[in-house]
């Protein structure tokens, strides 16, 4: 009788979003500092993608420390973009994040540690654009963080691989997130990239006439490949969320039974006495 009163329905907005249990990073965030984002300097990076860096603790231990570092590389807040998150521009402290990559849009996470041939410019793995994702963790992290480095006093190289998501390699949902604040607030969401190849369009559509093209190639956007934080679905409350009482059920069934074996006997009693 409790249960549904308290539990609020999740109402998802699109299809495109699984619910899942399973993340292949995810943890607390417990400090402000802990949650970074990398803005380039325009004239090195016209297209200003950015770089949002999570230093979570992992949910399933027992202190504050930080566990994994994840860097997500290329999103924008994008505010005429389809079912654009403002929450995910926002830190919720105490919150619980969890990110997942899409296999089946091809991507897959990139684990770098300081010494790992992909950043090194003589190694033939080397990828320019992931060093640079790395070189952007190191910057923000260095002095404010440096807990996260050997050596403290003089922070040089970090202690933990930057597992890192370059989401403008592909474009469609190239990932999922999902945010569990304090109040048990869920927000679940996905990771687009927009690009050439899926544009964002922004002039008007002409339904009625399809020959007449009101909206020619220099009118969509983005020329690049940019990715969008989306909401998906929210609930206030988790699926496996169940109200707890201070005092078990069994209890409320023999109260109840006491009081019935009670009143039966005063009844009797007044029956006897008549």
């Amino acid at each position: 009788m409790i249960a549904p009163a308290t539990n609020h329905p999740v109402i998802p907005t699109q299809g495109d979003f699984e619910f899942t249990e399973s993340w292949d990073y995810k943890g607390i965030i417990n400090r402000q500092s802990h949650r970074i984002t990398y803005s380039p300097i325009y004239g090195f990076d016209p297209d200003m993608l950015r770089t949002f860096i999570y230093c979570l603790d992992e949910a399933n231990d027992n202190d504050t420390a930080i566990d994994t570092i994840v860097a997500l590389h290329g999103i924008n807040p994008l505010r005429n973009a389809p079912r654009y998150s403002l929450i995910f521009e926002s830190t919720s402290i105490g919150a619980e994040y969890g990110f997942n990559m899409s296999s089946e849009a091809g991507m897959e996470w990139v684990n770098v540690e300081y010494d790992s041939d992909v950043i090194n410019a003589s190694s033939s793995s080397y990828d320019p654009a992931i060093d640079e994702i790395y070189e952007a963790v190191v910057l923000k992290t260095k002095y404010s963080l440096p807990e996260l480095y050997y050596n403290i006093t003089h922070p040089v190289n970090l202690a933990f691989p930057v597992h890192i998501a370059n989401f403008v390699t592909q474009t469609g949902i190239v990932g999922h997130w999902r945010q569990i604040n304090k109040d048990k607030t869920v927000i679940n969401g996905n990771f687009t990239t927009f690009g050439p190849d899926n544009p964002i369009f922004t002039g008007p559509v002409n339904e009625t006439d399809p020959t007449n093209y009101a909206y020619p190639e220099d009118q969509w956007w983005p020329q690049f490949n940019v990715t969008v934080a989306q909401n998906v679905e929210r609930t206030s409350l988790p699926r496996t969320h169940s109200l707890q009482v201070d005092f078990p059920f069994t209890s409320i069934v023999a109260s109840f039974a006491l009081v019935l074996v009670i009143f039966t006997f005063v009844k009797k009693n007044r029956r006897k006495t008549r």
